[in-house]
């Protein structure tokens, strides 16, 4: 597993088996134990988070599916 600092290190040893009740965090989790490298992910990141707000997206039908799953994600699901 790689990260960028020692940071993110100590961050991650001190969440290992930490339940967490987030659904953007756990998909992160499981894209970062399963799919990607920690670095790659955190690229993507920061450079979402040097977007001002406004992105132009090149292929429609991805744009409209990531929206889909973004909101799925951070639906809020009603108590029971």
């Amino acid at each position: 597993m790689m990260f960028d600092s020692s940071d993110e290190m100590r961050a991650a040893q001190a969440a290992t088996d930490a339940k967490v009740e987030d659904r953007l965090t756990t998909f992160f989790y499981l894209l970062m134990r399963n799919e990607l490298p920690t670095g790659v992910v955190a690229e993507l990141v920061k450079e979402v988070e040097g977007c001002n707000g406004m992105t132009v997206y090149t292929a429609k039908g991805v744009a409209v599916y990531a929206k889909e799953l973004a909101q799925r994600l951070l639906r809020v699901e009603k108590t029971q």
